[in-house]
């Protein structure tokens, strides 16, 4: 498996793929006209962000024979990281791939200097939730809020940085 973090052209179009790819089905907010809503926001997320800003915003995309089987994005927000984009195609799962890229994104936030690092997700997604947890994210508010979908459960997770611990720039594997 490689991990590229170099922009291509059409990485937004990737990402949107992916997220259609990775969630189509999974459930009723994922299944027609929700997944298109879902996909609207996907794009919307992405068109609030300098993606080009790769010394603040990278994104991971797991890569295996020419074929991209998963992404995952970390945001500077001021001292605190924000992961977005992490999803990885149904045939991948299991395979490590999710834990891999959202370990590349911590590094990354360590590497900034970061504090903490922040998710927002929903609630039913249980591999997402389950890979979250095992990797010391903890939930810090879960509310009902207007999605596209309609309500439901917004859950914030958050993890922190320590301090002293390797960064990619010290370790073999080089992320």
């Amino acid at each position: 498996m490689e991990y590229r973090t170099t922009r291509e052209p059409d990485d937004i179009d990737l990402i949107l793929r992916l997220h259609f790819e990775g969630y189509q089905n999974l459930d009723w907010r994922f299944e027609s006209d929700c997944l298109d809503a879902f996909l609207v926001h996907v794009q919307d997320t992405l068109a609030e962000v300098n993606l080009d800003d790769r010394q603040s915003n990278r994104i991971w995309f797991a890569e295996e024979s020419g074929e991209t089987l998963g992404c995952a994005g970390l945001l500077k927000r001021g001292t605190k990281g924000q992961l977005r984009w992490v999803v990885s195609l149904p045939k991948a799962r299991g395979l490590g791939i999710g834990k891999q890229l959202v370990q590349q994104a911590l590094n990354f936030a360590r590497d900034l200097g970061l504090e903490e690092v922040f998710l927002d997700t929903i609630d039913g997604i249980d591999a997402s939730m389950s890979l979250y947890n095992s990797m010391g994210f903890v939930v810090e508010s879960n509310s009902t809020e207007q999605m596209w979908f309609g309500a439901g459960s917004a859950i914030t997770m958050t993890i922190p940085l320590q301090k002293g611990r390797p960064t990619c720039a010290d370790r073999d594997d080089k992320c």
